[in-house]
């Protein structure tokens, strides 16, 4: 036999004997009483998922945007890709640790997406926002230039808001909003003392009806306007 042949011979002797050892080492699907352990250097694939066969409601799928792990009662996410966080969920209510174009991100969602809130950075600064299970409520503490702010709200026709902040002067205001998104009444302070002022509806010139505050003297002083703008009266 020529040294050729002989080699060949030798190289289909030693491939046949490792195609055997890897048949025997891995075992055929459904095959699950002959699973051994098999132990691999490096694996490139577009996904994996290993279920529990037991148990076939848990189990982990690893891919190119994260890792999934689910069992009977909720499941866990975590995402390295299109915004990486954290998702956790029990099939009803619902974690979210994340992070947005702005920052650090959390939200919260009540059972059934009844409710829920939301912790993060806006424009200004850090922000927590709430909204009621018929979400048709909301109430929001964020910062504002002046300085941190509360805002609560409906987004019924009829309802108004209210908030409580930091005016320009840097002194504190509490503010109420109408239905149409005008200001109804307003207490704050100034330099002389506390101020209030009611404001009324329509579209009159100068809505304000009525202004309570402290004069530069120390004094109290009311202003009052009719229902046209025009100065009505003044008390001191």
């Amino acid at each position: 036999m020529r040294k050729k042949e002989v080699l060949f011979a030798v190289i289909g002797g030693v491939v046949g004997a490792v195609l055997t050892m890897a048949a025997g080492s891995i075992a055929p699907l459904g095959a699950q009483n002959e699973v051994k352990d098999v132990e691999f250097g490096k694996i490139a694939c577009r996904g994996i998922t290993v279920k529990n066969q037991a148990m076939p409601g848990q189990g982990v799928t690893v891919g190119p945007l994260g890792v999934g792990v689910w069992g009977d009662e909720g499941s866990v996410d975590l995402r390295v890709k299109s915004g990486a966080g954290i998702r956790v969920s029990d099939g009803r209510g619902r974690v979210e640790i994340g992070v947005d174009e702005q920052g650090g991100l959390v939200k919260v969602r009540g059972k059934n997406g009844e409710g829920g809130a939301r912790m993060g950075i806006d424009e200004h600064g850090g922000a927590v926002w709430v909204h009621g299970k018929d979400r048709t409520s909301m109430a929001t503490m964020r910062i504002m230039e002046q300085g941190g702010f509360i805002n609560c709200y409906s987004n019924t026709e009829s309802s108004g808001t209210a908030g409580i902040g930091i005016n320009e002067h840097g002194h504190g205001l509490v503010v109420v909003l109408d239905a149409d998104g005008k200001v109804g009444a307003m207490m704050t302070s100034d330099e002389y003392g506390g101020k209030v002022s009611v404001a009324g509806r329509g579209n009159a010139r100068n809505r304000t009806r009525a202004i309570v505050g402290v004069n530069e003297y120390g004094n109290g002083v009311v202003n009052t306007w009719d229902k046209d703008g025009y100065r009505s009266g003044r008390l001191k």
